[in-house]
């Protein structure tokens, strides 16, 4: 299983991908902000569907009164994402070592 963590430029939240697993789907999820998960076909399909649901839980979480995590990088980019490193991990605690982003 392959693992991508890149930045989403339009919010500068960091969404780590994974995959396929045994049905050739792929998971993304943005690890600074709980219960943002996507999925998808591809790996940018994943991403896609991760990123959409940040802005969502970060609003819900103003209203209940929560914390609201910041972003993890600010950036200017037009483009949607910041390939900061693609990683080959097969596990959460390689992509902490792996994780790096390019200014």
């Amino acid at each position: 299983m392959e693992t991508k963590v890149l930045l989403h430029a339009q919010t500068g939240y960091v969404i780590v991908a994974q995959g396929p697993d045994s049905l050739g789907n792929y998971i993304a999820s943005c690890p600074s902000v709980p219960g943002c998960l996507g999925y998808g076909s591809t790996f940018m399909e994943a991403l896609d569907s991760s990123a959409k649901s940040i802005e969502p839980i970060i609003a819900a979480r103003r209203r209940q009164g929560k914390h609201v995590p910041g972003p993890d990088l600010q950036i200017t980019s037009a483009a949607p994402w910041h390939i900061s490193e693609a990683v080959t991990a097969t596990t959460t605690a390689d992509i902490d070592v792996k994780y790096a982003f390019a200014s």
